[in-house]
């Protein structure tokens, strides 16, 4: 099992929406740690979305990897018995 996580991000079209479910499917299917995002709201794409407000976009991401962490902790605590 790969420890890096990969986070999905790709065109905010209806072809980019599917193609991003069926990576995300086929990538954990082979043991992959993917995660898909939505946080590109009215951008069409992640450049764009970087070009026009760097920052919220770099804001979105960090919160997206620090829930994703979170959920990782709970998802092993939860396993271990320890759920609160």
């Amino acid at each position: 099992k790969f420890e890096n996580k990969f986070i999905l991000m790709l065109d905010n079209d209806e072809i980019g929406k599917k193609t991003q479910e069926m990576l995300y499917t086929k990538l954990k299917e082979i043991g992959i740690n993917v995660e898909k995002s939505d946080i590109l709201g009215k951008y069409k794409d992640p450049n764009e979305f970087l070009i026009k407000d760097r920052e919220k976009f770099l804001s979105l991401f960090q919160k997206k990897e620090r829930e994703d962490l979170w959920q990782k902790k709970l998802n092993n605590e939860k396993s271990k018995g320890m759920e609160r």
